[in-house]
C-alpha cells in the first residue's frame, strides 16, 4: 500500500467499466478526500466482511465528503462484489499489484458469523489494506493488513473520516456519535447493507 502521494504517481489504474488505463493519482482529481479499500480478493469472505463493513456507514462516509473507491488486484468476481458488497461503487483494476501489500481461520469464522459468505477462487495470498487520503492526496489514515481479516477497526476509519469533513459536519457526527447498530447480524447479500 503506498505510504505517499509520490508513489501514487507510479500506479496505473484500469477501470473495469471502460478499460481505460489512468495514474491512481486522478483519483484525488476531482478534489475530495477518498477512503480507498485495497481488496485483497474480491471472492474472499473477509474482503467481503470488510466492504460490509464500510457500506454500512456509506451515508455518513459520503456525508463526510469522502469517495469510497476500491482498488482489486484481479478482476475476477468483481462483478458480484460490486453488486452485492460495494453497491455500484468505484472499483478500480491495480493489475500490477503497486497497491497492495504482501488468526486467519478466526477471522474467517467471524466474517461467516456475521452473515458473509466467499469462494476460493483467484490468487489470495496478498494482503490488502484501507486509506483516508486528503483532496490533495496526503494520507490521513493508513491500515495496511498485516494477516488475512486484519480489518481497519471501524470507529477508527469512521474518525478519519470525520476529521476530513467540513466544520459543521464534523460537530453534527460529534453530537450524533456513530451508531454501532448499523453493524447488523447476519447480513445476506440481499440485504442492502447501507442507508440509501
Amino acid at each position: 500500500m503506498p505510504a505517499t502521494t509520490a508513489s501514487f504517481s507510479d500506479i496505473t489504474l484500469t477501470n473495469l467499466d471502460t478499460g481505460a488505463k489512468f495514474p491512481a493519482t486522478e483519483l484525488y482529481a476531482a478534489g475530495k478526500p477518498i477512503l480507498l479499500l485495497v481488496v485483497r480478493r474480491p471472492g474472499c469472505v473477509l474482503c467481503r466482511h470488510e466492504a460490509g463493513e464500510l457500506l454500512a456507514f456509506r451515508e455518513t462516509i459520503e456525508r463526510c465528503g469522502i469517495q469510497l473507491v476500491a482498488v482489486v488486484k484481479e478482476a475476477l468476481g468483481t462483478e458480484e462484489f460490486r453488486a452485492k458488497y460495494w453497491k455500484n461503487l468505484p472499483i478500480y483494476l491495480d493489475q500490477d499489484k503497486a497497491a497492495l501489500l504482501p488468526s486467519f481461520w478466526s477471522s474467517v469464522s467471524r466474517a461467516k458469523t456475521d452473515g458473509y459468505e466467499g469462494n476460493l477462487e483467484g490468487e489470495g495470498f496478498i494482503l490488502g489494506g484501507l486509506l483516508v487520503a486528503k483532496p490533495d492526496g496526503a494520507i490521513s489514515y493508513m491500515h495496511p493488513e498485516s494477516s488475512w481479516g486484519d480489518h481497519a477497526p471501524i470507529l477508527e476509519v469512521l474518525e478519519a473520516c470525520k476529521n476530513l469533513a467540513p466544520a459543521d459536519v464534523k460537530a453534527a457526527i460529534e453530537k450524533e456519535g456513530f451508531d454501532l447498530t448499523k453493524l447488523r447480524k447476519p447480513l445476506s447479500p440481499e440485504e442492502d447493507v447501507c442507508e440509501m
